[in-house]
């Protein structure tokens, strides 16, 4: 099976509040190639989550997005990224007060 390059190019999002509009990201540009692994990492509030959703063409209501975004150079259009890709939302799994342990090849909670 082929892998799957994604680009992105320019991706500038604004969220509209009123009749003011505030930019969240502003001309991203990258690409993660296939067998790679790729870290998207930031302080709390810089658009992590936001751009993940822009990948993934979800929960975009209220946003305005521009940008390109290519799969092996193709540019990509909503339905079929969704069909491509899945997307977990960000959410807290453990409680606070628990520690994550790794003992030999099986993670576990305390």
């Amino acid at each position: 099976m082929e892998g799957v390059q994604i680009k992105w190019k320019n991706i500038h999002v604004e969220v509209k509040a009123g009749d003011k509009r505030a930019p969240i990201l502003q001309d991203i540009n990258g690409y993660a190639n296939p067998g790679s692994l790729l870290a998207i990492m930031g302080s709390s509030g810089a658009g992590k989550t936001t751009f993940m959703n822009v990948l993934a063409q979800r929960n975009l209501r209220g946003l305005d997005v521009s940008g390109q975004i290519t799969l092996n150079g193709v540019p990509i259009s909503v339905d079929n990224i969704k069909k491509l890709s899945g997307y977990i939302q960000q959410d807290d799994v453990f409680i606070a007060a628990m520690t994550v342990r790794v003992k030999g090849f099986c993670t576990y909670v305390v």
